[in-house]
């Protein structure tokens, strides 16, 4: 199978991957999410000779069946990275306007069903992708993720907005371990240190507590605090409602009084 093959290690035998066809091109990332099931992304088209199976595809073994499936309409331009979080698979590369997305441009969500943009996406080809809860970090040669003036080659998304992690150079590989973030690539220093071709950032922003943590009924007239508790470095705060920013709302807390019937929603 052109491109993909599969290697048993406990008889040290190469193989294909049991499907006919072939991958018509390179393939860079491989993510595997159960017993025979994987994701597949590079640059090629029609994968197997499925016709939408470009760039990204899911090889899955059903009835005793290996099978290639597309992933929508495949992606415009090759793929360098995979991860999975939640749920999601997320994919990283040289691709723009996944699923015909405008925004879903250099990163993008799959959802099983359709393409989603992280935020406003990115302005250039990401090579590496690692995911810790809804924290998505992606490095490559892009600027300016989110219109952050710090969040050049080395960034994550919250999912909310993109965050820069002030790096002045682009690592090419991303591993989340222990709530830090190791990076690796040909850089000799990175931020402000002298730290040469491997260094780990921070600790990773992680929500513990939000209170109240369910739905609230309050009367007219009174007042709420909705109050956020986290972990890592370089916190900072944006309260939301119904995913729309609340402005000035740029603390661990936000309180709502008097509350009128147009407060209603969904905060976080």
């Amino acid at each position: 199978s052109g491109g993909l093959a599969r290697y048993d290690i406990s008889t040290g035998v190469w193989s294909s991957i049991g499907v006919a066809g072939t991958v018509n091109g390179t393939v860079y990332s491989i993510y595997p999410t159960g017993a025979e099931t994987y994701y597949f992304g590079g640059s090629f088209t029609d994968a197997f000779g499925i016709t939408t199976a470009d760039n990204i595809a899911r090889h899955s073994v059903f009835l005793h069946t290996p099978n290639i499936y597309a992933l929508g309409s495949g992606l415009s331009s090759t793929v360098y990275a995979m991860t999975m979080s939640g749920g999601y698979l997320y994919a990283g590369g040289s691709f723009k306007n996944a699923g015909g997305v405008a925004s879903a441009d250099y990163i993008a969500k799959w959802d099983g069903g359709a393409w989603t943009s992280l935020g406003s996406g990115l302005n250039s080809t990401v090579y590496d992708i690692a995911a810790d809860g809804n924290n998505v970090f992606a490095a490559g040669t892009f600027t300016n993720a989110g219109g952050d003036a710090d969040a050049d080659y080395f960034a994550y998304y919250d999912g909310y907005t993109w965050q820069g992690c002030q790096t002045g150079y682009y690592p090419r590989a991303l591993a989340v371990l222990n709530n830090y973030v190791y990076v690796g690539g040909m850089f000799t220093t990175i931020g402000t240190k002298n730290w040469e071709y491997l260094a780990r950032y921070g600790t990773v922003p992680s929500v513990t507590a939000i209170t109240p943590s369910a739905t609230q009924n309050i009367c007219e007239g009174s007042s709420v605090t909705f109050s956020v508790t986290a972990t890592g470095t370089g916190l900072s705060y944006q309260w939301y409602k119904n995913a729309s920013i609340v402005s000035g709302a740029t603390t661990s807390s936000l309180t709502i009084n008097p509350l009128t019937t147009s407060h209603a929603g969904d905060y976080n």
